[in-house]
């Protein structure tokens, strides 16, 4: 065992260059071949025993640290349990999204598998953004952010789709999903020309989503149609506004996961910090602490996979707002539809 030991030393300094190289290699020529030396069975055995006692203190380590977690948290009055466990939640919902955000940023990942990502992400989001409203002893969906009250009928500011499930349907048919979008209340048709000169005509259909240009928005002012000076959102452009985690590119991916980063820090800060805080804890600071995490900048903002509320209007004349619409718009909060253009 002793000359094993003593190769393997001199065989590391052997390749050196100069004397101490030389004499190494002569040195270990007069050692007995490694082939010669057999370890003993019992060598091997004490070995072993030791890497399984390692493990299994290892193992018991971990498992003795979890416990200790699990003590303290039991011992924490019921409403800071209960806060506790909320924010172990928030934690466990962004962890999976991180996950997510991490996988994206492989810039193999087509269209298809993003986009997939991004609704799984959303989905994550609406769940994570009800923890504060469930502390609050709430159940089911969160409130919607708006509602409107119109004379105009069904469907006319939508159908039940979203954002997230239109894109998708695009990209699994082969075309780009990054596009503005318009919705059709209204039969009409228009003449245009085609890319031969040819003059056309086009037939639209209500109720239909149509893909439109990137000229500017008209509005109602002063009971006159005027140029909003703005163009409809891009579905990029959209998602921008409406998520902090974009999947739909590497980059953004990235961005995702530093974002997160901080967010899981935050909450896994607040938690370390509850026994200590007891005697300052309070139900609406925690619930507080947790809106604020789930509502950067303080913006309630729908989820992407919730159905789309139009905010672009497509016309044989023109795109309007929805101020050309209707002027029944009920505000809550002083929210607005279109706040987003």
């Amino acid at each position: 065992m002793q000359i094993e030991g003593m190769r393997d030393f001199f065989s590391q300094i052997a390749p050196l260059n100069g004397v101490i190289g030389v004499q190494s290699n002569s040195f270990l020529s007069a050692l007995p071949a490694l082939t010669q030396q057999k370890q003993s069975a019992h060598d091997s055995l004490f070995i072993s025993n030791i890497g399984k006692k390692l493990s299994l203190n290892i193992r018991e380590s971990s498992s003795s640290i979890e416990k200790r977690k699990v003590k303290l948290t039991d011992s924490l009055p019921p409403e800071a349990q209960q806060a506790d466990k909320a924010m172990a939640k928030a934690i466990d919902i962004l962890k999976r999204i991180q996950e997510l955000a991490i996988a994206a940023q492989d810039k193999k990942l087509s269209d298809r598998d993003r986009v997939e990502m991004q609704i799984e992400i959303e989905d994550l989001r609406a769940n994570f953004k009800a923890i504060p409203w469930r502390m609050r002893g709430g159940s089911g969906p969160k409130p919607k952010k708006f509602s409107m009250v119109v004379d105009l009928g069904n469907y006319d500011y939508g159908d039940y789709s979203s954002v997230l499930g239109r894109m998708r349907e695009r990209i699994l048919s082969g075309q780009e999903w990054n596009v503005r979008e318009a919705w059709c209340s209204e039969d009409f048709t228009r003449n245009t020309y085609n890319e031969n000169g040819d003059e056309v005509k086009e037939i639209f259909a209500k109720q239909t989503w149509y893909v439109v240009d990137d000229r500017n928005v008209l509005t109602s002012h002063e009971g006159k149609n005027v140029n909003s000076g703005r163009k409809v959102s891009t579905v990029r452009e959209v998602l921008e506004w409406a998520t902090p985690v974009i999947v739909m590119d590497a980059e953004s991916a990235a961005k995702g996961v530093r974002f997160l980063e901080q967010q899981i820090a935050s909450i896994q800060k607040w938690r370390e910090r509850l026994p200590a805080n007891l005697e300052k804890f309070s139900m609406e600071d925690a619930i507080a602490f947790l809106e604020a995490i789930t509502t950067p900048g303080g913006v309630h903002k729908p989820s992407l996979n919730d159905p789309t509320h139009a905010s672009a209007f497509l016309y044989s004349d023109g795109i309007y707002d929805y101020r050309h619409v209707t002027p029944r718009i009920e505000k809550n909060n002083g929210s607005d539809i279109n706040d987003r253009q």
